[in-house]
């Protein structure tokens, strides 16, 4: 039943680990639940843009362009190694980070870009998207129901992500957060390089 293979999508592509998880870890400790509430709402954005280009036949593009997907790995393994190295050689410390302003339009807006941008340019969730669910929008299925498959991969994933956010950014994990900050954030920023050197290597297999 294709409802329930959207399900089963949704929740995979939720679950999956990927540098938009370690993301949504770093702005949630460092910065506090609004901040990883918008970065789960800027990487669900981004996954509702996917969905709606493999709707309207994206697929089908890349099928006769397949050197867009080069552009896409290279686009986001650069900004993946923005974001490490950022995180990296941060140097505020971790009480200035924990009493940074949390509720400001700016810095809020910062975090939902850098989620948007995170996903966007993450070739991996293109091509899960593209291989997996563009199989449930094929054939002469209305677009209606493609528009449901879509919609309920897209609340499983923002639903976890506001969830897991919302959950890591209690008081309990960011006291740990700022004993640890500096191991944590350099760890964090080495995985999210690690993430981006995998995907330029890619490029060239």
């Amino acid at each position: 039943m294709f409802v329930l293979d959207a399900v089963i999508i949704g929740l995979v592509a939720a679950f999956l680990p990927g540098p938009d998880f370690v993301l949504l870890v770093k702005n949630s400790l460092q910065y506090g639940r609004r901040h990883g509430i918008f970065t789960a709402l800027g990487v669900s954005a981004a996954v509702f843009l996917q969905i709606t280009v493999i709707i309207l036949g994206f697929s089908i593009v890349i099928q006769k362009l397949p050197f867009l997907l080069d552009i896409i790995r290279a686009a986001g393994s650069s900004y993946l190694i923005y974001l490490g190295y950022k995180a990296m050689t941060s140097a505020s410390g971790a009480e200035n980070k924990l009493s940074a302003p949390s509720s400001g339009p700016l810095h809020a807006k910062t975090s939902f870009y850098k989620g948007f941008n995170c996903n966007f340019f993450n070739p991996n969730s293109i091509l899960f998207l593209l291989s997996v669910f563009s199989q449930l929008v094929e054939g002469n299925v209305p677009m209606l129901i493609n528009w449901m498959y879509g919609g309920i991969i897209l609340i499983l994933v923002a639903g976890f992500y506001t969830l897991f956010a919302v959950g890591i950014s209690e008081k309990t994990c960011r006291t740990i957060y700022m004993k640890y900050s500096r191991t944590i954030e350099r760890s964090l920023g080495l995985i999210l390089i690690g993430f981006a050197l995998t995907i330029a290597y890619s490029i060239f297999e």
